[in-house]
């Protein structure tokens, strides 16, 4: 290595070695003139620039530097300058290597020469005051964040020539309005325009095949989008947060758009998703508030996590082709009303209704084996649930908080009533527990105070900590089996009347359980005595059995399917009462039920 004599100075920036046979000539130049004011290093028939000592901030590079031509702009040559403001690259650069002018903080102006192919990563990166960048449609490859956080640059033009967009190239240009892209654009890369949040202006050329992750993320101000038919994947997030975004189209090639793609995007009121989609990924409209409908394609299998979660949609029907709901699926979506779901479901999923606080009924199909956890926790609109009898599980929470649900069916396959499952059920009357299942749990029914009576079949072995707490209108819960084992405060229903009622021949039963009365409940009625059959304008007859026991005697003219209605109440007072039916000259033929309070 050779230095100039003389000269008493490092070199600035970083000195690439090149070795080649050639011999390796690095030069050291003092700040003067002309081409005095730039460091270099020769390699046989071109110089490259590897910094500068002038004092101006309007730098021209020259073309040849001692009979040579200048070639290449090599690394960190003139990063973190703060003399800089403007820059001329000769047509002689072939190559501006990485980190070249990074973080010139004063740069306002490049022009960049036509001989100019490769601009390397981070090239033009941070120089926050670079408004203008002029280059021709030579340049074929620009490198990752080249232009990232340029905040002043507010258009460009992407060369003809160049085929991929790449990585973070704009990302954090904040005063970016337009981009025009060049015809041969194919790819456009991660991050690409991420925080461009003056852009209003975007058309992807036709060619272009791929979007990446990120690219448009925070671009606030697009209001319109058009997908080409050429892509097939669209990138996670990649649209996420364009707040004004309200118009999208999308070209029958795409098959995958990517998780959040368009979450938060507030103003996006409608959208036609291609036929080819086959899932509806992760967040994907997650916040779209104004997203009142969408059409679901029937190739589409699979809804994905939060995929629609706090959207404004008002209806939606999940096509025959999906079998399966991912968590939090249509949570928080407090609008929507009506739901047709497919009846090819296996599940619905923990929260996936979670607080759509105006859905009022829905249908559950007959494939579901399981209700998660929240699955329609704080549905406050909900009056009906059809739960069909394929359902194993109901998960905690599942309906708590359904403030208007009336009446609940629960199927024979089930084996539990987990935790808080109907919690503050305030309007609860109603609720048909089948033979089979095994335990109620924890605060099951905890504030269901509309619910007057419960039967609980022999099945149950196990009664959760303050399953039925503050249950204030429960007067009678009555036992079909053995007594089971109690939790803490199962029965601090607030209602110091409450009785439990069981069945003779049952054990564990004393006269009372914590301070609650017990009572046998063996009421018949006497269809050998004279009392039974008509009287003067009625039918009647007596019923026996524990005294001060409450009887509703029930109704109905169909045993194939019928339809019970409750005829008289009757207290058993000293063991035993009479029941006549008025009105059993208005039916041909009429049946009755002993049922409890």
């Amino acid at each position: 290595m050779m230095i100039r004599p003389g000269v008493g100075r490092l070199v600035r920036g970083a000195v690439r070695l090149w070795w080649s046979a050639a011999a390796l000539l690095v030069s050291a130049l003092a700040p003067a003139t002309g081409h005095a004011q730039f460091f270099y290093y020769t390699n046989g028939g071109w110089a490259t620039i590897t910094g500068y000592g002038g004092i101006s901030g309007i730098v021209v590079i020259p073309s040849a530097i001692n009979g040579l031509p200048v070639g290449d702009i090599s690394s960190l040559a003139f990063k973190g300058s703060a003399l800089l403001t403007n820059i001329t690259i000769p047509d002689s650069v072939t190559n501006i290597e990485e980190n070249s002018f990074q973080g010139c903080a004063n740069l306002t102006n490049a022009t960049i020469g036509n001989g100019v192919t490769n601009i390397g990563w981070f090239a033009f990166a941070s120089c926050g005051n670079l408004a203008s960048v002029t280059m021709s449609d030579n340049v074929s490859s620009i490198g990752n964040g080249t232009f990232q956080f340029c905040s002043r640059l507010h258009s460009f033009r992407v060369p003809n020539s160049l085929a991929i967009i790449s990585n973070i190239l704009f990302d954090g240009c904040s005063s970016l309005t337009n981009v025009t892209m060049g015809t041969n654009v194919m790819s456009i890369g991660d991050q690409a325009f991420f925080s461009c949040g003056a852009l209003t202006n975007v058309i992807i050329p036709s060619g272009v095949t791929n979007i990446g992750a990120a690219a448009f993320l925070n671009c606030g101000s697009i209001s319109s989008i058009a997908i080409p038919a050429g892509v097939g994947s669209i990138g996670n997030i990649t649209f996420q947060s364009c707040t004004n975004l309200s118009n999208v189209t999308m070209g029958d090639g795409v098959t995958n758009v990517g998780d959040y793609c368009f979450a938060s995007c507030s103003k996006l009121a409608s959208i036609a998703l291609p036929g080819g989609l086959t899932s509806i990924n992760a967040g994907l409209f997650a916040g779209c508030s104004n997203l009142t409908g969408v059409t679901i394609p029937g190739k589409v299998t699979n809804i994905g996590t939060g995929s629609f979660y706090e959207s404004g949609l008002r209806q939606v029907v999940v096509p025959e082709s999906v079998t399966s709901l991912a968590v939090n699926a249509f949570a928080e979506c407090a609008k929507l009303t009506n739901v047709v779901l497919s009846s090819n479901l296996q599940s619905i999923p923990d929260g996936a209704f979670d607080d759509c606080s105006a859905l009022n009924s829905i249908a559950i199909p007959e494939t579901a084996t399981n209700i998660g956890n929240w699955a329609f926790v704080n549905c406050i609109s909900l009056t009906n649930v059809a739960i069909p009898g394929g359902v194993r599980s109901i998960g905690t929470n599942a309906f708590a908080e359904c403030l208007q649900l009336v009446k609940i069916s629960l199927p024979k396959g089930i084996s539990s009533i987990e935790s808080s499952a109907f919690q503050y059920c305030y309007k609860l009357k109603s609720v048909a527990i089948p033979d089979g299942l095994t335990s109620i749990g924890p605060h099951a029914f905890d504030s269901c105070s509309a619910l007057a009576s419960l039967t609980i079949p022999a099945s149950v072995t196990n009664l959760g900590d303050f399953a039925f707490e503050s249950c204030t209108n429960l007067a009678g819960i009555y036992f079909k089996g053995n007594s089971p084992t109690f939790g803490t405060w199962t029965f601090d229903t607030g209602y110091y009347y409450t009785i439990l009622y069981y069945l003779p021949g049952t054990i564990g039963w004393g006269p009372t359980l914590g301070w609650l009365q017990t009572m046998l409940w063996n009421p018949k009625v006497q269809a050998g005595d004279g009392s039974f059959g008509v009287r003067t304008n009625r039918f009647g007859f007596t019923i026996t059995g524990t005294s001060n026991l409450q009887i509703v005697v029930e109704g109905s003219t169909n045993l194939t399917k019928p339809v019970w209605v409750p005829v008289a109440t009757n207290t058993l007072t000293g063991g035993s009462a009479y029941f006549s039916d008025p009105g059993w000259t208005n039916y041909s033929t009429r049946f009755y039920r002993l049922q409890g309070m």
